[in-house]
């Protein structure tokens, strides 16, 4: 593993099953936590990767102060809304707002790295 990322801590939002954590867990970053809203994916996520972290639920209702401190933040937020799979409403429908939460934590956190992941 790399050592230069040893100390980047990270937040898994919008997490799913925690795809995207993987690889960062493998470059050598430490996840202080998640935020997923659906159980079934949540049930998946502690087999995966235990029961002690916090899940800190629906990101849109997060109080960022009460976030732990991290130096990044991954979001595989719903892509749904935008898909042409779906009924492509966009920013007209609530999880295409999604991004403005995860855009107020980034603010409140004042993050140097940012990454969003989204599958179609």
């Amino acid at each position: 593993m790399p050592t230069r990322n040893n100390n980047l801590k990270f937040i898994d939002f919008c997490a799913g099953i925690g795809g995207g954590r993987i690889g960062l867990e493998n470059s050598g970053m430490q996840c202080v936590g998640f935020s997923e809203i659906n159980k079934d994916a949540e049930k998946t996520y502690r087999l995966f990767f235990g029961e002690e972290e916090k899940n800190h639920g629906d990101l849109m209702k997060i109080n960022p102060k009460n976030l732990p401190d991290f130096d990044l933040m991954i979001a595989g937020f719903p892509c749904q809304t935008f898909s042409v799979i779906g009924q492509r409403k966009g920013m007209c429908d609530k999880r295409g707002q999604i991004i403005f939460g995860l855009v107020k934590i980034m603010k409140a956190k004042n993050l140097k790295y940012k990454y969003a992941k989204t599958y179609t």
